[in-house]
């Protein structure tokens, strides 16, 4: 079984590794990690073996309802970002899902892998905000 643990558990650990992707939601994750990389320490490695932490998308659910005159459609996506510890257990530090809306086929929204790839870039550095203010009591 997984352990759930603080994000502050990940202080330290900079490369990561991106699974279950499509390649097309690679390109958005990597964009997104490029246009964030002066503000998060993280930088993507290709070989699994070398990663510190891993960030797992999954696809929960996609409904579509199409007729001749419309498509629409809804996308659920999850991202869960862990790591290993020496003993091999699995440690949870994040866990999101987004759900992407589509009416004729236009959203007006980002697709799911980018913002749950700047949802736990955001806890993270909220998480280093915390603990500077905690440093400063």
């Amino acid at each position: 079984m997984p352990i759930m643990a603080d994000m502050s558990t990940i202080e330290g650990k900079t490369k990561v590794y991106i699974a279950g992707a499509t390649s097309d939601e690679r390109k958005i994750v990597v964009n997104c990690f490029d246009r964030n990389k002066k503000k998060v320490p993280f930088v993507i490695v290709g070989d699994p073996a070398e990663a510190e932490l891993f960030m797992n998308f999954g696809e929960l659910t996609r409904m579509a309802d199409s007729t001749p005159f419309r498509r629409d459609y809804q996308e659920r996506d999850e991202l869960e970002v862990f790591f290993f510890r020496e003993d091999k257990k699995k440690v949870i530090v994040f866990t999101d899902t987004e759900t992407l809306d589509a009416k004729n086929g236009l959203s007006l929204s980002f697709p799911n892998s980018w913002n749950l790839t700047n949802n736990f870039f955001k806890a993270y550095q909220k998480m280093l905000k915390d603990k500077a203010k905690v440093t400063k009591q």
